[in-house]
């Protein structure tokens, strides 16, 4: 996989003495995703919200999934900080748990939203590779902004954003959002940071140190069932589910999904206190 010499472009939001919380996108997301959650945050926190490789401002960005797991801690610690809560969504709730699995001492605390650790059978996940290569490849032949919008339809009715079609505003306000991407570097970031590249956390869940909260929408049954049987395998995560909504929560219900992140982070344990207090921001 290619390096990348150059940060990932990044937003903060809040004041800068304020506790930090790291925002990572989904698929064909970008920092913007997070606007609304950030906004109900502060001034209480003080929210860095990145645009992942491939995706919004980083889009000339190519990293694997453990380099850019790295790449967060990086360039969290070379702009001062060093210990901090986590929010991750889908491929950022996944890029999330693996940055809590591996530098437990950086995260006190970690919200994962429709998430995974990966598939654990390697039959499976080549599978999923094979099918996410085939998803990259109709990614790079699109020609225009028409073709691009006729993707992401295609790619939103699918049955994961059911609960979408009810809300048609959203949808489509959604849609206009994605159009703003690159689809040659989503493709590659597919091909890089997709669940059928990554390798598998699952063995890892058990030895988890940070608090972490996984969260899933009532009708994302898929993901649901992900959740609990994380919550299953993980002393350190609890499982919550925020009722009607589907694969996307933040976006659903970003009131309700704020009130949620708001009482997790503010919990700290005097122990947490103590580790926050000791380490440079």
């Amino acid at each position: 996989m290619n390096s990348a010499t150059s940060p990932m472009h990044c937003v903060s939001t809040g004041p800068e003495h304020a506790p930090p919380l790291v925002f990572l996108h989904g698929f064909m997301g970008d920092s913007a995703d997070w606007a609304e959650i950030a906004a109900a945050l502060t001034p209480d926190f003080r929210c860095i919200a990145f645009d992942l490789p491939g995706h919004g401002r980083s889009a000339e960005i190519c990293l694997g999934f453990e380099e850019t797991r790295d790449a967060v801690v990086q360039q969290l610690a070379g702009i001062g900080v060093a210990h901090y809560g986590l929010v991750g969504y889908s491929m950022g709730g996944r890029l999330a748990l693996g940055i809590a699995l591996t530098h437990g001492d950086r995260v006190h605390r970690a919200v994962l939203e429709s998430a995974s650790p990966g598939i654990a059978d390697p039959a499976q996940r080549a599978a999923r590779r094979a099918g996410d290569e085939k998803l990259a490849a109709r990614l790079e032949a699109i020609g225009n902004a028409a073709e691009f919008e006729a993707f992401l339809r295609d790619w939103y009715a699918r049955p994961l954003w059911r609960s979408l079609e009810e809300r048609p505003e959203l949808l489509e306000a959604l849609i206009e959002q994605r159009t703003q991407g690159n689809p040659g570097a989503l493709a590659r970031a597919l091909r890089a940071l997709g669940t059928g590249t990554q390798a598998s956390l699952w063995d890892a869940l058990p030895a988890a140190t940070p608090a972490l909260l996984c969260l899933a929408g009532e009708r994302d049954s898929k993901f649901r069932a992900i959740a609990e049987e994380m919550g299953a395998r993980c002393p350190a995560m609890r499982v919550q589910v925020i009722p009607a909504c589907g694969h996307n929560a933040h976006l659903e219900a970003p009131g309700e999904y704020a009130a949620h992140l708001r009482a997790f982070f503010s919990e700290t344990s005097e122990n947490e206190h103590r580790e926050a207090a000791s380490c440079p921001r």
